[in-house]
Order: structure tokens, then sequence, then C-alpha cells
């Protein structure tokens, strides 16, 4: 076994380590931990009014939350016809849907709200996949780990070895796993543990002493990595700092000049009110520090007849606005607008939505893409490790649990995660703009270049299926017809009743409705036509020698008596 603590010591010195301070400085800049100002040796400067703004958590909060809104859909597509795409995209649902249930009992986050923040704040998320039976039971143990404590090395065909390492307490530590297995027993309040996964095993040290070893059945190492792709993407030495970018990438440095102008300004408030006086005396100056001199409410003695001037502070707070202007305007172009915050006091164009809509999305569109990925890398381990399981399996939460065949899940084919961002004006924004373009584009190119539909063709499809019943009403009643006839088999009796007589009224049939089977009716613009009208017509039930002449194509003056 390689020694992996020194390997992780080394990686965290030499490679990691400025990245993990950008993190922990993005931290602390989502925690509002409280500013102070410092001067240019960074030292502590006396009796400033320090100010904390909200305004990075309140951005961070904005974009988790946007994350989060977002709809998935979930694609599997094959070349292969006997994979059945739909029955694998269903067992996918119900593995993270089961994991997510497990993670909740055990009082963590779930995956996709936890990834949400790790790719907003770390700009990376990791999870350690392991799907495994217990006594018969589907335990779907999907962990999802916090990527400033992740160290792991690529290899050529993927994860060559991940670990996690943190500081834990005796309790936690001695209700692991392999803890109670081995009836581990940690003789102090806590301990840094490392657990650590290769392509053969894991490994788990307890400071510095390895205290479980254990060969899994796989060929691979069950962790997955994503990284946003927003960034340095230079070969520079320090372009691991510039890589995988959080939501503050555009903004880091200048929320704190923000905050240290507000510090400034409010601290020239407050000396506006208890200003440094200098008071006239016999005795004159005395010789004094210059801070205790001008901390506020201070008191200096000056010779009578001299003393010093007091500072004009009206041109500090004029450059102090001027710049506050700037630093805000840096803010709103790499943060959140007043239109994402929603307190935008005026009506916007349509056109002036879309292009802050899009502005807004080159910032969540390549977060998207990494959740999608992430999930798109869990699916794919999670069936891997439930295919060499080798028999069926029952998968799903408390009520909706279903029987997977494992054969059915193996094949070629290839799962796609995507997201759809959820933003009412902008999609009114853009219905209005596709309604002044259908003088110029067809339906396809508004569906795709306008609307921005991931699948326009499928879209017009489904329209057209909707327009079948606006056009037909023979198509509208039979759809009708089956939605009561699914009512009656629900035990629903009005409903049976209900269908039987629509079913009259068009001359078939329940039978030949659940079948699909429609009477061939000749063609023509004759009596036949006439009579297939009034087939169809909403007066009251025919007569069964009319309906029979008509299923025949009879001319009905030659039925009716």
């Amino acid at each position: 076994m390689p020694d992996y603590l020194e390997m992780i010591k080394e990686q965290n010195d030499n490679v990691l380590n400025d990245l993990h301070k950008r993190m922990d400085d993005d931290a602390g800049l989502l925690k509002l931990s409280n500013y102070v100002m410092r001067d240019t040796r960074g030292r502590l400067i006396p009796d400033i009014v320090n100010v904390t703004l909200d305004r990075p958590r309140l951005i961070a909060e904005h974009i988790i939350a946007a994350l989060g809104k977002v709809k998935q859909q979930v694609v599997v597509e094959s070349e292969d016809k006997k994979v059945d795409t739909a029955y694998i995209e269903s067992f996918q649902k119900a593995m993270f849907a089961m994991a997510d249930a497990r993670l909740r009992r055990q009082g963590q986050w779930q995956l996709n709200p936890y990834a949400d923040e790790q790719l907003s704040i770390r700009g990376r998320a990791v999870r350690r996949i392991l799907v495994r039976e217990e006594n018969g039971v589907l335990i779907p143990d999907i962990v999802p780990w916090d990527a400033r404590y992740v160290t792991y090395e690529m290899g050529e065909e993927g994860l060559a070895w991940g670990a996690y390492q943190g500081k834990r307490l005796k309790a936690a530590i001695e209700s692991e796993a392999w803890a109670i297995e081995k009836k581990f027993v940690l003789n102090k309040k806590d301990a840094i543990v490392t657990d650590v996964w290769d392509t053969e095993g894991n490994y788990v040290y307890v400071d510095k002493e390895v205290v479980w070893e254990e060969k899994h059945l796989w060929d691979f190492c069950p962790v997955v990595v994503e990284v946003v792709s927003l960034g340095s993407m230079l070969a520079d030495e320090d372009a691991l700092q510039y890589g995988g970018e959080s939501v503050f990438f555009l903004i880091r440095k200048a929320i704190p000049e923000l905050q240290r102008l507000i510090s400034i300004m409010q601290t020239l408030n407050l000396l506006t009110l208890k200003a440094p006086i200098q008071e006239a005396t016999k005795e004159g100056m005395q010789a004094g520090e210059y801070a205790d001199r001008m901390r506020m409410g201070a008191s200096t003695p000056v010779q009578i007849g001299g003393g010093i001037t007091r500072i004009d502070f009206g041109d500090v707070k004029r450059a102090a606005q001027m710049a506050l202007s700037i630093i805000e305007k840096a803010m709103q172009e790499g943060g959140l607008t007043s239109v994402d915050l929603g307190n935008l006091q005026f009506e916007l164009s349509a056109i002036a939505l879309i292009q802050i809509g899009e502005s807004r999305f080159q910032v969540l569109e390549p977060r998207w893409n990494a959740k999608g990925w992430l999930n798109q890398q869990t699916a794919e381990m999670f069936t891997r490790q439930v295919i060499q399981i080798g028999h069926s399996v029952e998968i799903g939460t408390l009520g909706h649990k279903r029987t997977f065949e494992v054969g059915k899940l193996a094949g070629e084919y290839e799962t796609r995660y995507s997201y759809v961002p959820v933003d009412p004006a902008l999609d009114v924004a853009r219905y209005t703009t596709a309604a002044a373009a259908r003088e110029w584009l067809d339906d396809e190119s508004i569906l795709e270049k306008i609307i921005r539909d991931e699948d326009p063709a499928g879209t017009i499809k489904r329209r057209y299926y909707d327009m079948a019943e606006k056009i037909s009403p023979t198509v509208l009643r039979t759809r009708v017809i089956r939605s009561l006839i699914e009512r009656a088999e629900d035990g629903d009796e009005h409903a049976s009743y209900e269908a039987e007589v629509m079913a009259l009224e068009v001359g078939m049939s329940i039978e030949q409705i659940k079948q699909g089977n429609v009477p061939q009716l000749p063609a023509g613009n004759g009596k036949n036509q006439e009579g297939l009208m009034q087939l169809f017509q909403s007066g009251g039930r025919p007569s069964s020698a009319k309906r029979a002449a008509q299923l025949q194509g009879q001319p009905r003056e030659e039925t009716e008596e």
C-alpha cells in the first residue's frame, strides 16, 4: 500500500496550498466573517467603524437557489434497439431518490443541494459511491465530500485514488462501520481521520495510524470529481488556484474594497458627530501620539494663539462616494443586478430582459454543466456496481419500490443529465420576441433560436398531438372517453356510465375504444360523408338501425322507417 498520508501532505503543502487559501477566503465571504480594516502593512487600524456587508452572502444564496430551481432532464440514448432506455432512466431516478432518502435519515444534506453549494463556493464537487447488499437489502451508500478536504490523483483511465481528511469527534469515529466491526476505541476526544479509496481497496487512518484496510470488488476508484469550467486554463504554476472558480471570482477583490469604503464613510460620519477638538491653554501643547490626538472625542491642548488645523473631512467623503459608485458598478457586473434580486423599480423591455438573463446564465451555465456531469458520473458508477451484484434488486423509496433486473441495465448507452433554468420573466420576454418573429421565421427556428428549446422537433410533434383534438372532434371525444374509462377502472361508477353514453354517441363500444379499433368508413363527399359528420354530432343517441347503417356505410334513407 502506498504511503497515502505522505502523498496527501505533499500535495497539500506544494500543490493545493494556494487553492485551499482561495477556498478559505471564499468561505469567509459566504459566512460573513467580520471585516477589519488594516493598513498597507497588514496592521489593524484603531478607532475605525468596521462594517461587514451581507452582499457576498446575498449573491451566493441567490446563485445557489438558481442552481436548485433548474428543471432536471435525464436522457438515456443508445444505438442498440434492444436497450430499454426508459427502463434505465427509471432505475437511475429510483437510485438517486433512495440515496437521498438514506442521507435524510442520517441527518445529512441531499446530493443535489450539497452539490449546488459545492459548485458555487468550492468550484468543484466530490462524491464517494458504494452500492452494496446487506442481508438481502440494497444499500445506496452515496456520500458527498467537501472538496476543500479532498485530495486525489488522476490516472489514465480515471481517478487513481481519492482521500477525504478531517477532524472528527470520538463518538463519530467509533460509530463507523469499520470501527464497530473492529471494536475500535479512541482514547482522546477527537482525531484526524483520513478515508482513502483507490482502484483496489479502502484504507482508513486515525491520525497517523492505519486502523482499517480492505479490498473492494471493483476495478475502479469509487469516487467521482467534477470541476466547474470557469477560471484559468493556463499552464502557469499558480493555475490551479484560479481553476474551478467560485461565484465570487469576479468580485473577490472588490468586496473588501467596498467594505473598506463603507467603513471609512461610517467612521467619517461618526467623526462628524464626535470630532477631535483642540483647546487653547496657557500651558500650550503637550507631547502626545498622533493616534491619541486624533481618536474620537480626543481633546488636545494647544498654545494660545497657535495650535493645529482640523482636517477637512468633506473632500474625503466626496472621494469615497465617487469610489463607491465605481465599485458598486463592478459588483453589479460581476455579481447580481437589481433584476436578479427582484428589487428593480421600473419595467424593462423584452430585449433588455433577455440580455440580462443571458449574461447571468454565462455565470450559471458552467455550474449546471458541472452538476450534470457529476450526476452522470454518479449514475454510471452506481449502475456498474449494481450490475456486478448479479441479480434483481429492489430499489426506491417507501411506497415506491420497484424490482429491477440487472440484465436490462447492461449494454451500450449514454446517460445525459441537463438542466433548464426556470425564469418566468425571461420566458415571457422570449415568448414576446417569438411572437414578433413569427412573420419571418418557421416554428422550428423560433423554438431553437429564440425560445432556446433543447428539442425543437419533439416540441413540434407534441404540439401537433395537442392540435389533433382541436381540429378533430372525433379525437377529442375519443380522448375524453379513454379518460373516463381510466376513472371507471379506478372505481368511479359515474365515469363508467358516462363513458358508455359517449361511446354510444360515436357508434363504438368501450372495447373498440380500448383496443383502438376505429370503424372503416368509405371515403367520399356524398351521403356517407354526411353520415360521418352526423355520427359525431353532440345530439341524442342514434337508433341502433341508424348506427349500424352508418358503421356499414349505407345510405341513411334505406334504413330509416
